[in-house]
């Protein structure tokens, strides 16, 4: 999903909006994993 993203996106503000904002999210899906 990161990764996915990261490909799509190249502008710094879009990614640091994503990543602050999926970064407890991810963290959470990351146990279920």
């Amino acid at each position: 999903m990161i990764l996915s993203v990261l490909k799509n996106t190249h502008r710094p503000v879009k990614f640091w909006f994503i990543k602050n904002y999926l970064s407890p999210q991810f963290k959470v899906a990351y146990i279920f994993l």
